[in-house]
């Protein structure tokens, strides 16, 4: 592997790396709201990184992953539901050609949690 793409691969790394960080950061910081059957989550806006960049799909659904099997009150449940949740909903970003549209998928999938954690 010649320097440029390993200096690539640990950039990406970093990135996702930070992106994960941040999203479990601004869940745990108002984290009373964060989770229960209606959830305010600041850190659901990062989730429209992955309209620009696939990259981010791993390093948003590993940060919801982390926040949710560290703070959420229903444990692995919401961490495998949740996280299935953020990983379709970004998946579906990615693919969507409007930001306008694209922004409304968690909202549109927010039924799979909602069947997870009934």
């Amino acid at each position: 592997m010649n320097t440029l793409n390993r200096n690539n691969s640990v950039d990406n790394l970093v990135k996702a790396a930070l992106i994960a960080a941040l999203y479990i950061a601004a869940t745990a910081l108002i984290a009373p709201v964060s989770f229960g059957p209606i959830q305010f989550r600041i850190s659901e806006v990062l989730n429209l990184l992955a309209f620009f960049n696939p990259l981010y799909i791993s390093a948003v659904s590993l940060g919801c992953f982390i926040a949710n099997i560290l703070f959420s009150p229903y444990g692995l449940v919401d961490a495998l539901v949740g996280t299935l949740h953020t990983l379709v909903s970004l998946i579906l970003i990615w693919k969507t050609r409007s930001l306008l549209t694209a922004s409304l998928w968690p909202a549109l999938m927010s039924f799979i949690v909602a069947l997870g954690i009934a």
